[in-house]
């Protein structure tokens, strides 16, 4: 859903929209499958790793789902919109708009190896990825305004369209780095633990 997402939408492919966020269906049946698994299991007598390890799995399992939704109910809303209006986005801003989902991309790619390595070392890269993402958003917000100082019609016509997918891209971000923060967490409670012994 998410890698499709912004493809889509600058597109304005309306049988690609409804396929994306019919796929969310499938991403509530599966929060719901594996949050009452987690939780079944945690109802057991689990050792502080293990619980950590739980809380980390739970974490992301509603990061993912809330991205789904963001995707849904947000950019596949504005991309009915955008359809609908008949508008399209400027060459540079849709360049722009590229450019942070490669990031955003890149981000949910490193989370998912963070799940299954575990290496700090990523979970600090998603932290730098979200200072480069605002960076980057910020400099295409700049670019957007510049561009409708300037008048461009394709730049005037889906200014809010466009300000609403930047904003989207970095609340998905965010859903995304938070991921890394149960595992540096429970890398300082490792830590903690390895100076107490």
């Amino acid at each position: 859903m998410l890698c499709a997402s912004v493809p889509v939408l600058i597109a304005n492919d309306r049988r690609a929209v409804h396929e994306i966020a019919a796929r969310d269906d499938a991403v509530d049946m599966l929060h719901d499958a594996i949050k009452s698994y987690v939780t079944e299991v945690t109802r057991e007598s689990l050792d502080d790793e293990d619980r950590r390890w739980a809380k980390a799995i739970m974490t992301s399992v509603i990061n993912l789902e809330h991205i789904g939704d963001i995707v849904d109910k947000n950019l596949m809303e504005l991309a009915q919109k955008k359809i609908k209006a008949q508008v399209s986005f400027s060459a540079e801003g849709a360049e722009d708009l590229r450019a942070l989902h490669q990031l955003v991309i890149d981000s949910f790619h490193r989370a998912q190896a963070l799940l299954v390595s575990g290496r700090t070392q990523t979970a600090a890269q998603l932290l730098e990825d979200k200072q480069a993402l605002r960076r980057l958003e910020r400099a295409a917000r700049d670019a957007h305004l510049d561009r409708l100082r300037e008048g461009k019609p394709d730049s005037i016509a889906s200014s809010s369209l466009h300000l609403d997918v930047l904003r989207d891209l970095v609340r998905i971000q965010s859903h995304i780095c938070a991921l890394a923060y149960p595992l540096l967490e429970r890398e300082a409670a490792n830590d903690g633990d390895a100076q107490v012994a």
